[in-house]
């Protein structure tokens, strides 16, 4: 059985919410964060954690780790592989790094999100994580909350030769999920209309079919936060009167539910479906 850690660095731990986990889960292990944005360092901070309010990039530690994670940092970061050397730098011989980051064995939203820098393979992984000095021990899909989402376990070493893999089914799901998105904006949806949903689906039909957005009357939510978005009413679903007809916004996971609720009250639902393809 694994000795609990002694040390362990988070690499963007936001306002601390897992710091605090892992520090009860291991009550005498020394806990670490990293975060860029000087707000959620301060939240960190403010619960007791000692925390680095900079880059991933900017950090200088003259000591190692026995546990180095994050989660949905890699993506961002301009040069993972450097990243990855300087995770390498940072932990203990004998210890584990520990990331997620979006599932790249699969299209999906995040291929379209601007500041989602690099997507990643299990091959592409392995690649970077080889030049790096270390080798991947372990991978796996991870869901409920987190699907679409994988994680991955390192470990210094080498190994995990990628050579003669076959990424083409791959890059040709890639392509038919964003040809689907440019195709959205062609949905025979007519009339008067709103839109169901004010988060991150959105945002992508207003970056990628504004004209869609334009054409709509209002965005309704259940309870509205905001006034107004992409130049659009924000109301709620309760001062909608029936039959109102809707276009779906929301993430994959959720249309199914959200859908028959809407037809419950006797709204006509139209689907705006992001679903990613198994390649």
């Amino acid at each position: 059985k694994a000795h609990p850690p002694g040390s362990v660095l988070e690499i963007g731990c936001g306002g601390g919410a897992l710091l605090s986990e892992l520090g009860r889960q291991w009550p005498h292990a020394a806990v670490y964060g990293i975060e860029p944005s000087p707000l959620l360092a301060g939240v960190a901070k403010a619960q007791g954690h000692e925390v680095f309010a900079g880059s991933f990039e900017d950090f200088q530690s003259g000591r190692c780790f026995d546990l180095i994670t994050s989660v949905n940092v890699l993506e961002h970061l301009g040069d993972p592989a450097a990243a990855l050397a300087t995770v390498a730098r940072l932990l203990v011989a004998e210890g584990l790094a520990i990331m997620v980051v979006p599932d790249g064995e699969m299209p999906g939203m995040e291929l379209l999100f601007h500041d989602h820098i690099s997507s990643f393979s299990i091959a592409s992984m392995k690649r970077f994580a080889s030049e790096s000095a270390l080798c991947m021990r372990e991978t796996a899909a991870l869901d409920g909350a987190l699907q679409e989402f994988r994680l991955f376990v390192f470990a210094h070493g080498t190994g995990g030769e990628t050579a003669g893999m076959d990424n083409t089914p791959l890059a040709d799901a890639r392509e038919r999920f964003l040809l689907k998105i440019r195709e959205s904006s062609a949905m025979p949806i007519e009339g008067h209309f709103c839109i169901f949903g004010a988060g991150e689906m959105v945002d992508l039909l207003n970056a990628y079919c504004p004209d869609l957005v334009q054409c709509a009357e209002a965005i309704v939510v259940d309870t509205p936060a905001l006034a107004e978005l992409h130049g659009k009413p924000v109301r709620a679903l309760c001062e909608t009167e029936a039959p109102a007809r809707f276009l779906l916004a929301v993430h994959p996971r959720s249309i199914e539910a959200v859908r028959d609720k809407l037809m419950r009250l006797g709204h006509q639902v139209f689907v705006l479906d992001f679903t990613p393809e198994v390649p």
